[in-house]
């Protein structure tokens, strides 16, 4: 991650996180660009291929690739959010990451959009990308504690939280 960070044109999102630098490779294997050799990456032939092309077609078909077949359920990356690991709470990440990927495409070509207008755009057309499968699953999500931190408690579980966040994780 470090040997990607010093090769980001603008660096990584923020000073201290490896976000950029830890996405990367895992783009690049799931597009099946490379495989992991040990503890290192070697490019396959098709990785090779792609090295000829235009940035833009690779990364666009990076990205298709990652709908379906990533290497892991971006979620994950939200550390402080705990019980994520237990048995059916989570909803599967490839249903997720094709709402995200269909909010995205209805963004206006060309320009910027502020997250919050996404975000509202996103439960407005009931694009939601569901974290918990169900009521019950929700309580076993916690901050800090599972007994008080739980995410089940009326009042407590807001859209933002989980949906926005994981939403977050994956444009980053």
């Amino acid at each position: 991650m470090r040997l990607i960070e010093e090769h980001l044109a603008a660096g990584d999102f923020y000073p201290d996180q490896s976000i950029a630098s830890f996405a990367w490779p895992l783009l690049i294997q799931a597009g099946g660009l490379a495989n992991l050799d040990g503890a290192r990456l070697q490019l396959t032939p098709k990785g090779r291929v792609a090295l000829g092309k235009p940035p833009a077609d690779v990364v666009r078909q990076l990205w298709q690739r990652w709908l379906s077949h990533a290497v892991i359920d971006e979620f994950s990356r939200i550390e402080n959010i705990k019980g994520q690991r237990i048995r059916n709470v989570l909803t599967a990440a490839n249903t997720r990451r094709q709402i995200v990927n269909k909010a995205l495409a209805g963004c206006p070509p060309g320009e910027w959009i502020d997250i919050d207008t996404l975000f509202d755009t996103m439960r407005r057309g009931n694009l939601n990308p569901t974290i918990a499968r169900n009521d019950i699953a929700l309580w076993k999500l916690y901050l800090a504690d599972p007994q008080y931190g739980s995410l089940g408690y009326a009042g407590f579980y807001h859209w933002e939280l989980l949906e926005g966040r994981y939403s977050l994780a994956v444009l980053f």
